[in-house]
């Protein structure tokens, strides 16, 4: 293991080179790693609460290889200088080994959990953010290694690093119903007859047509509530009622609320009974 040790200490040089955020894959070129695995992609991911970042490397680990992941924090857009490393090695028997080192004190740091999965062609590990001082960004290399020979495969190829920037989920989108000028058949309000309002709706955040949500209409003359039909259908607000033969003169009150999830908006139109 002193050998693999070496091996990654010999691959950092963190000067972040390249940003990327969300789930992000890196290639590289092929047939550049001697009798190491030979890295052709790295994707590097993160869980929507950002407590934990998987790395996927494609390449082929065979006893006596390792592949590694030196990370380093970012905060406030600088690299902190506090770089952790992750190595994957497989002994010559077969069974895969997972350490977790200090970079500078090359001490083994107990208590990361990371979960690692080796198939004939990928390497996958996971490790909590935190335990390595991660919040929200990172800057990284990947190094493979032959234990035996020294060769090795460097992800990028050349001096400096990666970063990495956390995903974060889009807040939701919290529309709130729009509801348009009124208009009315027939278009004057008439003592003893029928008169019907409609509302077109729409949505705030989209402007498209509101087909979702709950209806209260409340028409009123002189503060007294009148019987009255209503229907929300089509993206429109509508309701009808007979006006009293006593409201002519008067003015008839038609207030609308539309609900949708947590968001309502109200409207109110008044019309002169003749």
């Amino acid at each position: 293991m002193r050998r693999v040790l070496l091996l990654l200490v010999a691959a950092l040089g963190l000067v972040a080179a390249s940003t990327a955020t969300a789930t992000n894959t890196w290639s590289d070129s092929a047939g550049d790693s001697g009798t190491a695995p030979d890295i052709t992609s790295v994707q590097v991911s993160n869980t929507d609460d950002g407590t934990v970042v998987t790395f996927l490397v494609t390449a082929r680990l065979r006893p006596g290889t390792l592949v590694g992941a030196i990370v380093d924090p970012i905060e406030g857009g600088t690299e902190i200088n506090k770089p952790r490393y992750v190595v994957i090695a497989m002994e010559p028997g077969g069974s895969v080994v997972t350490t977790t080192y200090d970079y500078y004190s090359r001490q083994v740091l107990s208590g990361v959990a990371v979960e690692t999965a080796a198939s004939a062609e990928t390497v996958r590990f996971s490790f909590p953010a935190l335990a390595l001082g991660i919040h929200d960004a990172f800057a990284f290399r990947v190094r493979s290694g032959d234990t035996a020979t020294g060769n090795a495969d460097n992800v990028p190829d050349f001096s400096g690093a990666l970063s990495y920037f956390f995903s974060k989920p889009a807040p939701p989108v919290v529309a709130k119903p729009v509801i348009a000028k009124p208009t009315t058949v027939p278009k004057v309000a008439l003592a003893g007859k029928r008169f019907t309002v409609s509302f077109k709706l729409t949505r705030s955040d989209t402007g498209e047509p509101l087909t979702a949500g709950t209806m209260v209409c409340e028409p009123s003359v002189g503060g007294k509530l009148l019987r009255h039909d209503e229907v929300f259908e089509a993206a429109t607000a509508r309701v009808s009622l007979v006006i009293p033969k006593s409201a002519k003169g008067k003015q008839l009150k038609v207030q609308v609320r539309i609900t949708l999830g947590e968001r309502s908006a109200t409207r109110v139109a008044t019309f002169r009974v003749r």
